[in-house]
């Protein structure tokens, strides 16, 4: 079994291309859990949405709470 690695760099190219739009999709929520978990967010007082936007774009990767918008 492949594993998607934990480092990704998102300063690559994701448009026009599937697979690393999805990993970067991925890879934004994993750090945006993160941060919310630094930051002492509490589960269930914060939403990760997710635009993938169109295929010449990469989309949006949102940490939305109350008091927090990243």
């Amino acid at each position: 079994m492949s594993e998607i690695s934990s480092a990704f760099d998102f300063r690559k190219r994701v448009a026009y291309q599937k697979w690393p739009k999805r990993e970067f999709h991925l890879a934004a929520r994993r750090q945006l859990r993160r941060l919310a978990e630094a930051l002492g967010l509490a589960p269930g007082s914060y939403d990760i949405r997710n635009n993938a936007g169109g295929v010449a774009v990469s989309g949006e990767i949102v940490l939305y709470g109350a008091r927090v918008y990243v």
